[in-house]
């Protein structure tokens, strides 16, 4: 009986390792019918101290951006970009996150880029090369504040979100004169280094 119980607490806490990873990596899913992201204009500011650095971060755009999560990853290293941004968020829409067939598309994160593979050439089915990148982003989000912070960090692949807050301009001075400069996207359709959106979230929101 001793025993019996012994492999029954195993088993229980090997349920619960794997369902943590499970919860931690998410999961690929599809979902129809998301909008574009909505952009406008903007005018406004926020200042920031940050690792010895004085950050400026211009307000460019309003931004209202709804997506399938397809992939993320965490930041905790000293660089200056780390400590803003937390964590990357890839997220797709339109025929992209309809047809985000697991098996046959996969994802991943570089240092600060969002990579796609597929398993097929044709890839007619997704909308074609220029399409998948004009409804694909990837974001370096900066938390406005302690709970916009945790809620970032609780995003997982599969989720459908809603994030709304502004691209930003971000520049900034270390005490040792050091220059820092970082700049958002704003249009869907580039490519490649400064393609990225850098999104100052001031809401997270969970849908369906």
């Amino acid at each position: 009986m001793e025993k019996l119980m012994y492999f029954l607490a195993f088993v229980a806490l090997v349920c619960s390792v794997a369902a943590c990873f499970a919860i931690k990596n998410g999961c690929q899913r599809s979902v129809s019918g998301i909008r574009d992201p909505i952009q406008g204009p903007a005018e406004g500011f926020e200042h920031m101290k940050i690792g010895g650095f004085d950050l400026t971060l211009t307000f460019v755009n309003s931004y209202d951006i709804e997506g399938l999560v397809v992939h993320t990853k965490d930041y905790m290293g000293f660089d200056i970009s780390d400590q803003l941004s937390p964590c990357d968020i890839g997220l797709a829409w339109g025929n992209v996150a309809a047809n985000n067939l697991s098996g046959i598309i996969s994802w991943d994160h570089g240092i600060r880029n969002l990579k796609m593979s597929c398993k097929t050439e044709d890839i007619s089915f997704l909308g074609g090369r220029e399409y998948i990148d004009s409804h694909v982003s990837n974001n370096h989000v900066i938390p406005a504040d302690l709970w916009v912070f945790w809620n970032l960090r609780s995003i997982h692949a599969g989720d459908h979100v809603r994030l709304k807050g502004y691209l930003v301009y971000v520049d900034g001075i270390n005490t040792d004169g050091t220059n820092f400069k970082w700049y958002s996207s704003q249009v869907r359709s580039d490519t490649g280094d400064g393609a990225c959106e850098i999104m100052y979230v001031t809401s997270v929101e969970w849908l369906q």
